[in-house]
């Protein structure tokens, strides 16, 4: 078993865990706060949708990542599918970068780049900025790698 092989088998099986944990959490968190509550309320319902719509997009791109790990394990990463995964890991962590800025709005709690009495902007919102800058600088070194790979297949 070469090196990528090992690394990539680790990943997945951490992503899985990582997976089964997010689950629970997001299971568990939704519990907890209907238990605290003698009465479900729109407020508290609509904090446990955006619970599992959070979970749910980061466990999205946990099976994007996975799939673009399987090519790295089989050995061909540069094809037009983990293109279109990055791109679309990209797009999900804006979406989550957009959750996290409208959740925190009023919460004056955490690292404060910009703060006023009425709302606060968050070091992690550009933390999410960054991030989907990263997947797409990604999505274009592959798209470039393909390209390349493309032309070096025609030439043998």
């Amino acid at each position: 078993m070469n090196s990528a092989e090992s690394v990539s088998k680790f990943l997945i099986t951490l992503l899985n865990i990582t997976i089964f944990f997010l689950v629970l959490l997001a299971f568990a968190a939704s519990s907890q706060s209907f238990l605290d509550h003698s009465t479900a309320g729109l407020d508290l319902i609509i904090s446990t949708l955006f619970t599992f719509i959070f979970c749910g997009i980061f466990i999205f791109m946990i099976f994007k990542l996975k799939s673009i790990l399987l090519t790295v394990k089989i050995g061909d990463p540069f094809c037009p599918n983990n293109i279109k995964s990055f791109y679309t890991i990209a797009i999900s962590i804006f979406v989550l970068g957009a959750f996290d800025l409208i959740g925190n709005l009023n919460s004056h709690q955490g690292i404060i780049l910009i703060g006023t009495p009425n709302f606060v902007i968050k070091a992690t919102s550009f933390i999410y900025i960054l991030l989907g800058c990263l997947a797409l600088v990604l999505a274009e070194v592959f798209k470039m790698a393909y390209k390349i790979k493309g032309e070096n297949d025609l030439t043998i």
